[in-house]
């Protein structure tokens, strides 16, 4: 029988209507009372985490796959002829992680977009973000995957231009529409190329009937060539950093913890769910997946020492964690996937953090770049702890859910023959580590412009401002002390979800089949094990030092060191504001994969 008979259907397709239907009825709720606007979408999206904690336990714990059927229309004879929702631990995992940052977002909106125009605008299009988010996730068929996509773009471009009245509002929003444009024609024209092969559009029905004939392959390489820009891998990258800086900082948060999830999702489904990779393809498609994600971490990583803005350098640190969830699934075992599924969670907590203060700190204070900063730490002590708990967390120090995550990565790396990417990822983290040290160093201890310092007026955080950093923080300290629960009970079962595409196939189109477990279930590393103490001193020495070579008075002495000069030149070059180059870069990216797979076909 369908797995999702005996669950109110309201659970499974709740997680959409509520804040979809909330984005049509803002405007009418704002004809009521304006202030009432926020808190009607709180009151949604608290609701929204309730449908989906509701499903923890039959998805999580029992391994179900809940199906619902809009209209009823059922599969008949193991023909999908309707639109399903489907949910399995990997989706639910995800789409409660977009919930969650979407709710924070809000609570930081209360009083950062208190006295600022547009904010009926502002809500509408926050809630059909989050809405097309969760719904892009949860929805078993591409095509309306696609449709989901398309709101999501939309939504995200007008929100990265709410300050249109200001060139970067303007110039960055317009990259990111050029950019996203393409990606999406690359993942309509792979839609059309599956449906010409299998005349399907449901994605298990697609599976079933997908061959590696030339049209698949292209297929497939569009679709990550897609999903890649959503995510903003190296080098479909080049939209986020602009994108992130200009917009509202609780857009920035919600951007960097949910939305880049949506490729991340995209890329998980197409390799592991829609076209499994075959053994004899495996090591070269491995070898082109980690070869994406050490382009990612590091490029994202030393791009943070060389920004000025706050944001920028969270942008760029958003770039570079990206690289570790791509290299969880490149990896492919059962703990990589779980280390990933981990990763997930952390980055999403974190990112959000950091955002929402770096928001914070711009607000009170009006700094946003290093240069306007400087002995904030006496005028801002909570902010400064909350984003020097993030950033540490962010770092991968113990205590804290970086660390589960990338140790896991690393042994997983290890286990799995690629030592080399556990030593990308551990000098990632020293880039990392080296960005944040420096950017809270001159914000929060920098010595400001006398005249400046003068004239700076630091206001009193408002409490929901504080709550909407501190839960995350929270959490990421509650994952890094007690890490079993949530990585054996979560993570492992969404791994489990991308290992088994049988059983999403039989669920979907038989309407049962065997639970979603995990084959085993290996403990999560102790946050007391001194044997993975190495590492993050590792890390937190290599990253003062880099840290202190980048500060702003130093920096001119990189010169000295060419290697390192040209390196930072060359990436400053590359990154050059100019959309036609960004476009080409998208476009060239995509072809190269879509060679390579071509390659491995013949």
């Amino acid at each position: 029988m369908d797995e999702a008979a005996n669950i109110a259907p309201i659970l499974v397709i709740g997680p959409i209507l509520l804040p979809l239907a909330v984005a049509f009825l803002l405007p009418f709720v704002g004809l009521v009372a304006r202030w009432m606007r926020v808190w009607v979408c709180i009151a949604a999206m608290l609701l929204t985490l309730v449908a989906l904690a509701a499903l923890v336990r039959p998805v999580f714990l029992e391994g179900r796959m809940l199906v619902y059927w809009l209209g009823g229309w059922q599969p008949v004879e193991g023909l999908p002829i309707g639109i399903g929702i489907t949910i399995d631990a990997w989706a639910l995992l995800i789409a409660t992680v977009i919930a969650f940052v979407g709710l924070l977002a809000l609570l930081h909106s209360v009083r950062y977009m208190a006295e600022t125009s547009g904010r009926g605008a502002y809500y509408v299009l926050v809630m059909l973000l989050i809405a097309s988010m969760i719904g892009f996730v949860i929805t078993g068929d591409l095509f309306n995957q696609f449709i989901w996509l398309e709101v999501l773009s939309i939504a995200a471009f007008a929100l990265t231009a709410f300050y249109y009245e200001e060139r970067p509002g303007a110039e960055a929003a317009f990259k990111y529409l050029i950019t996203n444009s393409l990606a999406a024609l690359f993942i309509l024209i792979a839609l059309a190329l599956l449906y010409m092969q299998t005349g399907a559009l449901n994605l298990a029905h697609i599976a079933l009937e997908f061959e590696a004939t030339t049209a698949g392959v292209v297929a497939v390489g569009l679709l990550i060539g897609g999903y890649a820009t959503k995510a903003a891998l190296v080098p479909w990258h080049f939209w986020l950093p602009d994108a992130y800086t200009v917009a509202p900082a609780p857009i920035g948060g919600l951007f960097s913890g949910a939305l880049s999830k949506v490729g991340i999702y995209g890329i998980g489904r197409t390799l592991f769910t829609l076209a499994p990779i075959a053994a004899d393809d495996r090591d070269l498609i491995q070898g082109l997946l980690f070869a994406i994600a050490a382009m990612t971490m590091l490029v994202g990583g030393v791009q943070m020492l060389t920004q000025q803005s706050i944001k920028r350098i969270l942008a760029f640190s958003s770039v570079s964690q990206m690289g570790y969830i791509v290299m969880g699934l490149a990896l492919a075992t059962p703990l990589a996937l779980a280390a990933a599924g981990v990763h997930v969670v952390h980055h999403a907590l974190v990112k959000a953090a950091l955002f929402f203060a770096a928001g914070t700190v711009e607000e009170r204070s009006g700094v946003r770049t290093l240069a306007q900063g400087g002995g904030l730490a006496r005028r801002m002590p909570i902010t400064f702890v909350f984003m020097l708990l993030a950033a540490l967390s962010l770092s991968g120090m113990p205590f804290f859910s970086g660390f589960i995550s990338k140790t896991m990565l690393e042994e997983a790396a290890t286990a799995g023959g690629a030592a080399w990417m556990a030593g990308v990822a551990i000098v990632s983290s020293a880039l990392t580590f080296a960005g944040m040290a420096r950017l809270l160093w001159v914000v929060f201890f920098g010595s400001p412009d006398a005249a400046a310092s003068a004239d700076l007026q630091v206001e009193p955080v408002p409490p929901l401002a504080l709550l909407a950093i501190l839960l995350p923080v929270l959490l990421s300290l509650a994952i890094g002390l007690l890490p079993q629960w949530p990585v054996q009970q979560i993570a492992w079962p969404a791994a489990a979800a991308l290992e088994q595409p049988q059983a999403y196939l039989d669920n979907v189109l038989k309407g049962q089949g065997d639970p979603v477990l995990p084959a085993h279930v290996e403990p999560a590393p102790s946050p007391l094990a001194l044997d993975h103490m190495l590492v993050p001193l590792v890390v937190a020495a290599a990253g003062s030092l880099l840290a202190y070579a980048s500060m702003p008075v130093r920096e001119r002495r990189w010169r000295r060191v060419r290697p390192v000069f040209l390196i930072v030149r060359a990436l400053k070059r590359w990154h050059s504001g100019l959309i036609s180059d960004y476009a080409l870069w998208n476009a060239f990216s995509t072809a190269v994969v879509l060679i390579l797979f071509v390659l491995i076909n013949f």
